[in-house]
């Protein structure tokens, strides 16, 4: 929606989104496994994770066409389909590198929406947890109340470029094979700034289990603070 905006392609979002979804499939498809590297595997999940968002039929539709099984599922759910997601979606919960991938770019639209002081946009992809009393209630005020005590502390800014994207500047822990599925996990996202210091981070909470429950990932932001 950022990009949409910024670049004034409100008329040509579907054919936008089309070919997204033709960049999905074409390195999903052609690329070996035993090539790929972490930064395609990230490219695949930004773009699957993107598309699926925003017009899941997209990739429904090609699912149909390289499974002839999942024609069937759909056709003849389960009876109990309704609270599982399809398992084209499960696979990243399952796969610890796919989930890091999803978790960084995850909280990175939660960051972006900071560094545009887009406080609603940022609100509306975080989640409540009814049994962690601690985790604040964030509203737009306490929300942009913590982005101007890190603005007023030198910080012209919260970058967003490639720099602030490495993969060093998101800790996460954890997310291994041997990880209980109900496990929290508990990231940690280094604030970039201009200036250099990225003395400050978001904080934030996965609920592991509800992620693959609902086939999305349950995002709760925790806090923001200097470090």
């Amino acid at each position: 929606a950022e990009y949409i905006r910024d670049y004034g392609l409100q008329k040509s979002e579907g054919l936008l989104l089309r070919y997204l979804t033709e960049v999905y499939q074409v390195l999903t498809q052609t690329i070996p496994a035993a090539h790929k590297t972490d930064e395609i595997y990230e490219i695949e999940t930004y773009l699957k994770t993107m598309v699926r968002q925003v017009d899941s039929s997209l990739l429904d539709e090609w699912e149909s066409m390289k499974d002839p099984n999942w024609i069937q599922s759909r056709i003849n759910p389960p009876e109990n389909s309704q609270s599982h997601p399809a398992a084209s979606s499960q696979d990243i919960f399952d796969s610890p590198k796919k989930l890091q991938i999803l978790i960084r770019n995850e909280v990175f639209q939660v960051i972006r929406a900071l560094a545009t002081r887009d406080l609603e946009g940022a609100l509306s992809l975080l989640k409540t947890h009814p049994d962690l009393s601690e985790l604040p209630i964030w509203t737009v005020d306490s929300l942009g109340s913590r982005l101007k005590d890190h603005f007023e502390t030198g910080h012209s800014r919260i970058c967003t470029d490639s720099r602030a994207r490495s993969p060093k500047n998101t800790l996460i822990s954890p997310t291994g094979e041997n990880t209980h599925p109900s496990e929290l996990i508990h990231v940690q996202q280094i604030l970039v700034d201009p200036e250099g210091h990225n003395d400050w981070i978001a904080e934030f909470l996965i609920d592991r289990e509800a992620s693959k429950r609902e086939g999305k990932l349950w995002l709760a932001l925790q806090q923001i603070s200097q470090m």
